[in-house]
């Protein structure tokens, strides 16, 4: 059985999604406008919201195909308690082959057992961090013991958990489908880039120190890209190519990395300008004064306005501003998606599934209260 399979059968029993391409030739008109025309909204989102840990902050970190969540945060308020990884894991409740998201379905990372009965955790640590899942049901993340921080990988079908490395720096790892983890270390002072490759039939693990001053995130062929520290420039990396860097120094922050290799970057100048590169088609500038890129996906779809507002960028239908698209005209549903609240913040998708839109997930924040939320394509899939 597949590692998912043994996981939660619930969500391999639903329809599979669909990958895209990367790349695309329209974008924004140059002026912030919805490139999209006036038409109706290509898609509702219906929002589900899942709760909290009982304290804040609240993160949401990444979501898979399979829309299994992870992140973590406190139990206590004001940054009080302890900051605990979790994982959520949808559930089909009511046996109607649509996957549901509620508070009880976040599993703290911290109570888990394996198979034996015995502790996912090792003792003596704490697991406060869960940054990123792969389609294959593996965790990576953090372990504190109240002095260092140790990287784990942690196996959801068997709640078994691996220690990768020690005494790493506090940047949040990226895992992808190959198992491969990019992290940080400091080393001389400088905090550097390394990579995790699992073992093969024919290699045992390894633990590579890539020499680039930064942090990065990979994907699923093994290309990482982030923001070099010592040139303050975004970058590429690609195996046993030359480090591909954008820009000049200071001119913009990066940068999210699909499979295609397409990456997002911004810029600060005027309104602020959020730009899409890719080999085929390079610069592309997608927006102006609609915030960062907080994450692209395998279709090239770009999610824009971390920390602010909510606005989704495709080639096909331009800006769509997430308060035009979620369900549930209410009083509620507007103020918490408006483009005018201080309190957004969106993190991570997902590919596109057969609607042809992917899954958001991220925390809400207004007036003091966070929630985690998920956005679903109407009708809802899987």
């Amino acid at each position: 059985a597949t590692l998912l399979a043994v996981l939660i059968g619930a969500v391999l029993a639903a329809p599979a999604m669909a990958q895209g391409k990367g790349g695309g030739k329209n974008k924004d008109d140059g002026g912030g406008n919805d490139g999209g025309g006036s038409g109706p909204a290509p898609v509702q989102y219906e929002v589900t919201w899942f709760g909290n840990l009982g304290g804040d902050p609240f993160y949401v970190s990444d979501i898979n195909n399979w829309c299994v969540i992870v992140g973590s945060g406190w139990n206590g308020p004001d940054f009080t308690g302890t900051r605990r990884a979790w994982v959520l894991l949808p559930t089909d409740v009511d046996g109607d082959g649509i996957l549901d998201y509620s508070n009880e379905m976040i599993i703290d990372i911290n109570d888990m057992v394996d198979a034996d009965g015995k502790p996912t955790v090792p003792a003596g640590w704490r697991a406060n961090l869960a940054s990123s899942i792969n389609d294959f049901g593996e965790v990576t993340g953090m372990l504190w013991d109240g002095e260092v921080r140790d990287l784990y990988k942690l196996d959801l079908a068997s709640r078994s958990m691996t220690i990768i490395d020690t005494d790493v720096d506090f940047t949040a790892p990226r895992i992808n489908d190959m198992g491969e983890i990019t992290y940080c270390r400091i080393v001389d002072g400088e905090r550097y880039i390394h990579l995790y490759l699992p073992a093969t039939e024919t290699t045992a693990d390894q633990i590579v120190n890539l020499r680039i001053p930064g942090a990065g995130g990979i994907n699923n062929v093994g290309q990482i890209a982030g923001s070099s520290r010592a040139t303050r420039k975004p970058f590429r990396y690609t195996p046993g190519e030359p480090l591909l860097e954008f820009g000049k120094e200071g001119e913009f922050r990066g940068g999210g990395l699909n499979d295609s290799g397409s990456v997002t970057l911004y810029s600060d100048k005027g309104q602020g300008e959020a730009i899409r590169y890719s080999d085929a088609q390079g610069y592309e500038t997608i927006s102006k004064g609609y915030g960062s890129p907080s994450d692209i996906n395998n279709s090239g779809d770009v999610l824009l306005g971390a920390y602010g507002n909510g606005t989704l960028y495709m080639d096909e239908h331009g800006l769509l501003g997430l308060d035009d698209l979620v369900t549930g005209a209410t009083e509620d549903v507007n103020l918490w998606f408006s483009r005018d609240t201080d309190g957004f913040a969106i993190f991570q998708f997902n590919d596109r599934n057969e609607t042809g839109f992917g899954q958001i997930c991220g925390v809400q924040s207004f007036d003091g209260i966070q929630v985690g939320f998920i956005l679903r394509p109407v009708p809802k899939n899987p």
